[in-house]
């Protein structure tokens, strides 16, 4: 969800479907191993909240970097002026 926009993932609000297709699948994923008969089938184990705190921690850097990133490559908006000269504003 923050690639979708060149705009701040903060400002810019994804469809509803998409928000909620996207929380389902997170809790799924992270209630499928405490589920003993999935688990069982599947020999899901629970993380370890060490590793599961240092997973959060990734994905936080990875929405830092890309906003980041998402700044430097769109930059300011470009204007075409009459004549089809670009212009940065």
């Amino acid at each position: 969800m923050v690639l979708r926009t060149h705009l701040p993932c903060f400002r810019s609000r994804p469809s509803r479907l998409l928000m909620a297709s996207t929380l389902a699948v997170g809790v799924l994923a992270l209630t499928l191993p405490f589920l003993p008969p999935v688990a069982r089938a599947f020999d899901f184990v629970p993380l370890p909240w060490p590793l599961f705190a240092a997973a959060i921690c990734i994905v936080l850097l990875y929405v830092a970097a890309t906003e980041l990133i998402k700044r430097q490559f769109y930059g300011a908006p470009v204007r075409t002026q009459p004549g089809g000269a670009a212009s940065k504003l």
